[in-house]
């Protein structure tokens, strides 16, 4: 396997899941409680993704800060830019974003509905030419949340939404190949997390 970062990914789920073991997994109810998340498909295409969560006590409310990054391949081009399947490489070099979720039951496990918001730069690439574009980004979505054991350790986040790009800019060139950032693309997502 060439990414490393799928290894690093494996251990530090043994090691959580090894953690749940040994902790009580029923919180009190009345306690601010933090969790770390990546999303999972960000590592199959070569890249990062490391976010951090506050969940608020007795409480439908949940945020969360971000960081990611990833190289998208195949049809994932087309989706990102017009005319992406010409290009020899597209990368969401970086992003950063913040999310508010909004939980249907104060325990804050089951369907949630989230809005993100963040900022971007994506490259594109033809032969040895390479041209970086940066923009804001507002993401609408819903997703589901459970925890493996009580409300408290490892969880799973399977997400949909549709990325809104702000500030796209003009069609750009490289070579003979023009293309374009396009206004909003869906945004499928599975997210493994920690809540302490």
């Amino acid at each position: 396997m060439k990414n490393p970062s799928v290894f690093l990914l494996l251990g530090l789920l043994f090691f959580t899941s090894r953690l749940a073991a040994q902790t009580n997994t029923n919180p009190p109810a009345d306690k601010v409680r933090f969790s770390l998340e990546t999303e999972v498909p960000n590592f199959f295409q070569s890249g990062f993704s490391a976010g951090a969560s506050l969940w608020l006590p007795n409480s439908h409310w949940s945020f969360g800060l971000a960081v990611a990054g990833s190289e998208q391949r195949g049809n994932t081009r087309n989706i990102i830019f017009s005319n992406g399947d010409q290009l020899d490489r597209v990368r969401n070099t970086w992003l950063v974003r913040a999310e508010a979720r909004y939980h249907l039951r104060t325990h804050q496990e089951g369907f949630y509905a989230s809005l993100r918001v963040g900022y971007e730069e994506f490259e594109a690439t033809l032969g040895d030419v390479s041209r970086a574009q940066n923009n804001a980004f507002v993401t609408p979505g819903l997703g589901y949340t459970w925890f493996v054991k009580g409300r408290k350790g490892f969880f799973i986040q399977p997400y949909a939404g549709v990325i809104v790009v702000l500030g796209r800019g003009e069609a750009r060139t490289i070579g003979n190949v023009t293309y374009q950032l396009n206004w909003f693309f869906p945004n499928p997502n599975l997210a493994l997390g920690w809540k302490f």
